[in-house]
């Protein structure tokens, strides 16, 4: 059964030690690379003076719960900066140029780490008045600098 999730409900989830049950930090992220059909995997920050975060790879995650996420926090690397999720907030055009929105969210599979989709927002009115549009990951996104382009479909994969 595929467990779907947009990755901004698992931010400020607190990212759990498997072996020891202590909490690490709590959830800031997921990195992934649009067009891939699966994230990299998640940056977690730690409490206190210092506030570092860290990358933990896809195959250290053990569990996405509702409450918290369990790692394998030996797995993680050193201190990095906050890492944010590429290509989030990217403006989005179908191959004709046409603009489609920014991405708001990523749609994951939470128990593969797959990215099954991006969801976009083309403004707050439009939101409002049609609802966010869905982008099903098929491959078909090339990314640019700091945008996204569906390569083939134009606006057929966007629901």
């Amino acid at each position: 059964m595929m467990m779907m999730r947009f990755d901004s409900q698992l931010y400020d989830l607190p990212v759990v030690d498997r072996l020891s049950g202590d909490v690490a930090g709590y959830m800031r992220g997921v990195v992934c690379q649009p067009g891939k059909k699966r994230i990299e995997g998640i940056v977690f920050e730690e409490r206190g003076w210092l506030h570092r975060c860290h990358f933990v790879p896809w195959q250290a995650i053990t569990v996405i719960g509702d409450r918290s996420i369990v790692i394998d926090t030996s797995c993680k690397n050193r201190a990095s900066r906050t890492m944010a999720c590429p290509g989030r907030d990217s403006r989005v055009y179908n191959s004709d140029g046409g603009y489609i929105g920014r991405i708001s969210n990523y749609i994951l599979d939470e128990r593969t780490g797959s990215v099954l989709g991006m969801e976009l927002s083309a403004s707050v009115v439009d939101d409002l008045k049609f609802g966010r549009k869905i982008i099903e990951n098929t491959g078909n996104i090339m990314k640019g600098e700091d945008f996204l382009m569906l390569v083939d479909g134009k606006d057929d994969d966007v629901t």
